[in-house]
């Protein structure tokens, strides 16, 4: 199976990560790792390394590009057992932990920057004077 690593700016992977198995159900391998204020790059290449240790496939989930988490895990992209999404939402978590037993790892990290891309709407566009 494959492992989730979510990472983020404070503590938002953590309640993300409890909200989708709120929704999913608890799962086996996964992780939220949180960079908080006064911690550096190092800190959160040591926790990732940690986990990526263990050996396995995983897909790292961050929650904005340009920033620390995922310039962090840009050198991660150099392993073909690891697959790095930016942008991260419900939706996308959410799909992620329902395909990771079925889905080749390269095809879900396509499912899930197309998922997170489907879930952002403006519903005053989408559903205009119909309402």
């Amino acid at each position: 199976m494959v492992g989730v690593i979510v990472i983020t700016h404070g503590d938002f992977g953590e309640r993300l990560l409890n909200a989708a198995f709120g929704i999913t159900g608890k799962q086996e391998q996964c992780w939220a790792l949180s960079l908080l204020p006064g911690e550096g790059r190092e800190h959160l290449r040591e926790k990732i390394d940690t986990i990526i240790g263990q050996g396995g496939e995983f897909i790292i989930l961050v929650d904005m590009f340009g920033g620390t988490p995922s310039n962090v895990c840009l050198p991660y992209l150099k392993k073909e057992k690891i697959e790095v999404v930016t942008g991260l939402n419900l939706p996308l978590l959410i799909s992620v932990l329902n395909h990771r037993g079925n889905k080749p790892l390269a095809d879900m990290g396509e499912e899930a920057a197309r998922t997170a891309q489907e879930s952002i709407m403006n519903l005053r566009k989408k559903f205009g004077g119909r309402l």
